[in-house]
């Protein structure tokens, strides 16, 4: 289950977040690879992925793609408890 909730917060390519604050304000759709769609948009200068604000201005890079801290955890679509 931990595996899963995880794979609810990582979508199968690098999106930077200079992408989705230059789409004209429009929510940029992304397909976790959970198959759980994920909206982004920047709003009032702000970052924000579904419900969760992206607290660091700054892309962390890493060798299989890119990192952008939350401020909270999405539910486990799909587990079971």
């Amino acid at each position: 289950m931990a595996e899963y909730l995880l794979a609810n917060h990582v979508v199968p390519e690098s999106i930077p977040t200079a992408l989705i604050a230059n789409n004209s304000g429009k929510p940029l759709f992304l397909t976790a690879i959970t198959n759980q769609t994920l909206g982004a948009i920047l709003a009032e200068a702000t970052v924000y992925v579904n419900n969760a604000t992206i607290v660091s201005g700054v892309d962390i890079t890493v060798a299989n793609g890119i990192i952008h801290l939350i401020d909270q955890v999405w539910g486990c679509f799909g587990c079971e408890t």
